[in-house]
């Protein structure tokens, strides 16, 4: 089984629906995506053969002689523009891909509940936890409420995170 959301849109975009499905999300953001991939990489594509073309003659300009270099810098003049052109489009269809193949969610393992993450539950956990008096009923109800006991200790004083411990250690300053 492939992880790579980009592969299941090429690949196989019914597989990709059913993980949107597991998230309970629409499945019409895979079709859109997969035109807009398909799009991107067809735009990509031409571009790289203007720019071949572009090459070619770019390279004949050097060896050709007097009377044909003319209309060859013409073309590739034009060609440039043109590729220029097609780069500014292209950089409008970069964003737009983007924005759409990050709007997909991730892969989940079969094992994951259908659902968002509020329907997620602990699987385990280690050890007694120390929680601050005024969270214990949100750890109760992420805890209990979804099945999952746990020892824990209720603490009165608020925990400080390891940024704050530097700070109050930090050696004072004298100027």
């Amino acid at each position: 089984m492939s992880w790579s959301v980009l592969e299941l849109l090429r690949r196989d975009p019914e597989a990709l629906k059913e993980h949107v499905r597991k998230r309970l999300m629409d499945t019409s953001i895979v079709d859109k995506a997969r035109e807009i991939d398909t799009a991107w990489r067809k735009f990509q594509a031409e571009i790289n053969e203007v720019r071949h073309r572009h090459n070619v003659i770019s390279e004949r300009i050097a060896k050709a002689p007097p009377e044909e270099r003319k209309a060859l810098v013409e073309e590739a003049k034009r060609l440039l523009e043109q590729l220029q052109e097609m780069e500014r489009r292209m950089k409008e269809l970069d964003e737009l891909w983007e924005k759409t193949i990050l709007s997909l969610p991730n892969i989940v393992h079969e094992s994951v509940p259908i659902g968002d993450e509020n329907a997620s539950k602990p699987i385990r956990a280690w050890g007694v936890a120390k929680v601050y008096m005024e969270h214990l009923d949100q750890f109760l109800s992420e805890t209990s409420g979804k099945g999952v006991e746990m020892s824990y200790q209720v603490i009165d004083w608020r925990p400080v995170g390891h940024a704050g411990r530097a700070r109050a250690r930090a050696w004072p300053r004298k100027y």
